[in-house]
């Protein structure tokens, strides 16, 4: 009767690890979706929280805020714009509309990844499946779904960063003015539609050309990410 060496042993056991590794796991599983929606929302969290300061001096000069209209157009426009945030607001004034951010990037990003991967798998079950064009569309409805989840979270967090009357602006205030605002026309003299729903869709301003724009987004982003991996 053989023994087998020290050696082999060792090679077995990292051979046994390293099948332990590979071994192939459930995509549609719960654990798997918690986790993966989990390190979407938290990663996408990190990154918004990172370039906040950047995201409040692009909105008031995207929306020509008349405090900042004349900083806008150079670097050191840029700058300034800064300074005067810091003068008159102090460091929350970097993160005004931040908390509403917060509130849509998590959601956004983990619905995002999820639904990503739970599409993918019904476009691409094998690898005999796999082609461009399915990777596109499964990017693209992914991203559809993340926005029409998030959109009116991402209304609001616009708005709250527009606000310059250096002092805490209240979300619930900011969400109650959006809807009071009036509705659309169109909206309003359908007969089959109530009028609880004609404002709500206030918060869903913006939202034809933001789908526009993240068909192909989000369609290119998990495409590169994909041979980038």
């Amino acid at each position: 009767m053989t023994r087998d060496s020290p050696e082999s042993s060792s090679n077995h056991s990292s051979t046994n690890k390293h099948t332990e590794q590979r071994t192939p796991f459930d995509r549609n599983s719960f654990d798997y979706i918690l986790r993966s929606g989990l390190a979407g929302g938290i990663s996408g969290s990190c990154a918004k929280t990172l370039i906040a300061p950047l995201d409040r001096i692009k909105i008031l000069f995207q929306t020509s805020n008349p405090h900042y209209t004349k900083y806008a157009g150079s670097l050191i426009g840029l700058v300034e714009a800064a300074k005067h945030i810091w003068i008159n607001d102090g460091i929350r004034g970097f993160f005004q509309g931040h908390s509403a951010t917060l509130l849509r990037i998590f959601p956004y990003a983990a619905v995002k990844f999820v639904a990503y991967e739970q599409i993918r798998n019904n476009l691409i079950p094998s690898k005999e499946f796999e082609s461009h064009w399915r990777r596109l569309v499964s990017g693209s409805l992914a991203g559809l779904c993340s926005v029409f989840i998030t959109y009116p979270l991402d209304l609001v967090r616009v708005r709250l960063a527009y606000e310059t009357e250096h002092k805490r602006v209240k979300l619930g205030k900011i969400i109650r003015k959006i809807y009071a605002e009036p509705a659309s026309t169109t909206l309003i003299k359908s007969e089959y539609l109530p009028n609880w729903f004609c404002h709500w869709c206030n918060f869903y301003r913006g939202y034809v050309p933001t789908v526009l724009g993240m068909i192909p987004y989000a369609g290119v982003f998990f495409f590169c990410a994909r041979f980038a991996s």
